[in-house]
């Protein structure tokens, strides 16, 4: 599997952007700013 350095640095974002989601600090936002990123989310497996 060869990927070009531009692919790789996307794909590393990519997976910080996900572990970002799991990580518990989710849990300190309030209800609203919850809303938007979850609204987000579903834009971001659109674009994709």
């Amino acid at each position: 599997m060869s990927m070009t350095l531009a692919e790789y640095e996307a794909y590393l974002r990519t997976l910080a952007e996900r572990v970002e989601n799991i990580e518990p600090q989710q849990q300190k936002l309030t209800k609203p700013a919850k809303k938007k990123r979850l609204i987000k989310k579903q834009f971001h497996h659109k674009k994709q």
